[in-house]
């Protein structure tokens, strides 16, 4: 694809991303759809993006709904009323950059078909149409007062001592009431949409989530909550102020739903298979767009990713951050989350990347040396994932950065060393 990388469309505001492109994206659409419905996270460009968006798509008869200033997933739902959805967001990406999701009716974001589809529609635009039918733009408020409701209308209700840190994205305008609405007892930081997060940043990686760790522990507070800046994602802090892997958050959440089978992305640890059994894990791409689709593919139960998204298909299928805080709040009436963590295995991994030249596409040499690794098993789902006795590793290159991802998990952390250097050897040179 020329245009969308595993997690839509981003780049940097107006250099890569900007009104221009967003006419034409627009208009592509509304060549698609007869119906769109239009949302924004926070960023300061999200607002002519948007608007430029729109143009372009009811310069081509489309009749678009602006539901304004909401989080991603709560696009995603309100896309189940129009014939498609689009939400201007980067994400997680610094505040600079921006970007477009493509959601279907179904909740879930433009599977391969539909994308390739939107690719040829921009290739081959067609013309804008006639004055007398040209389409209309309607404002379409209260999508995050109906996304609320139906998040409460779906868990049952929760007294727990709970430190949220939005970082200053569009879930300061949700999430903090849904959970006071469960009956927790809610400290906010960061609550404030602020589209140049100047709290921690839009990305709620453990480094940045110091004073959520520190408020958690000062505070006695039984959990610690951090979202994105679009509200996909839900990072979870146990009582002691610990960031919580992934991996274990996905196999708390499959317990408590009583999911058979789950599925994951081929980077995730080998807890997975190692406390739900091989037979119980299904691998997927990397990426929420691919996780959703092998979700619907195998009619699996649960999904999660080591971005900290997650999918309830009961729910929605697309990666609802508010909506995992408020049954993570509710599984904490069984007990501290640390002490539901406990027994869970702890393997050393690594995780890296090696930077490229985005100019120069050509991976070959990088394929050559990936096919001369030696490894009893070699998974080409996403890039080259090799499986060992005791280790497994992938690397593969980036849907959204120039960057080839490296990760390493083994039992010892010997064998994760050895493993990583040698691998980062081979691709660095490679890529040079």
């Amino acid at each position: 694809m020329a245009l969308f990388g595993s997690s839509g469309i981003r780049g940097r505001y107006p250099s890569e991303v900007n009104e221009t492109l967003f006419l034409e994206l627009g208009a592509a659409l509304g060549s698609l759809y007869e119906t769109v419905v239009v949302g924004r996270d926070v960023r300061a460009s999200g607002v002519p993006l948007a608007q430029a968006l729109a143009a372009g798509a009811t310069s081509r008869g489309a009749e678009v709904h602006d539901a304004g200033l909401v989080t991603t997933p709560t696009l995603a739902h309100l896309a189940a009323r129009f014939d498609s959805g689009a939400m201007v967001t980067a994400s997680h990406n610094p505040p600079e950059h921006n970007g477009l999701k493509l959601w279907l009716p179904s909740g879930m974001a433009f599977d391969e078909v539909r994308r390739a589809t939107f690719e040829a529609a921009m290739a081959t635009p067609a013309p804008p149409v006639n004055w007398k039918e040209v389409g209309s733009l309607y404002p379409h408020p209260g999508g995050l007062r109906e996304h609320q409701e139906k998040i409460l209308s779906a868990v049952e209700s929760a007294e727990t001592h709970v430190v949220l840190d939005c970082g200053n994205g569009s879930t300061s305008l949700l999430t903090p009431e849904v959970l006071r609405r469960l009956g927790c007892d809610v400290v906010c930081l960061n609550c404030q949409p602020d589209g140049a997060f100047p709290g921690r940043g839009a990305e709620p990686a453990e480094e940045a989530l110091t004073d959520l760790s520190r408020r958690v522990r000062g505070s006695k507070a039984s959990l610690g909550i951090a979202h994105d800046g679009d509200g996909d994602r839900m990072v979870a802090l146990d009582e002691e102020g610990r960031m919580v892997m992934p991996e274990k958050l996905l196999i708390l959440f499959a317990r408590a739903i009583g999911a058979r089978r789950v599925v994951a992305p081929v980077d995730s640890s080998m807890i997975l298979e190692d406390v739900l059994g091989k037979d119980a894990v299904i691998r997927s791409r990397v990426g929420d767009v691919y996780v959703a689709e092998t979700l619907v593919q195998e009619e699996a139960d649960l999904a999660g990713e080591t971005s900290s998204t997650w999918i309830f298909p009961d729910f929605a299928l697309c990666p609802d951050g508010p909506y995992a805080a408020a049954r993570l709040c509710v599984m904490l009436q069984d007990g501290p989350l640390g002490e539901q963590l406990e027994g869970f295995p702890d393997y050393p991994l690594r995780r890296g990347t090696v930077a490229y030249d985005p100019a120069d596409r050509d991976l070959t040499p990088l394929q050559e040396a990936m096919e001369a690794v030696d490894a009893p098993e070699v998974n080409r789902l996403d890039g080259w994932r090799f499986s060992f006795d005791d280790a497994w590793a992938i690397v593969r290159a980036s849907g959204t950065e120039p960057v080839i991802r490296l990760t390493v998990e083994a039992r010892d952390e010997a064998r994760t060393t050895e493993i990583y250097e040698a691998l980062r050897a081979k691709v660095s040179e490679a890529v040079a």
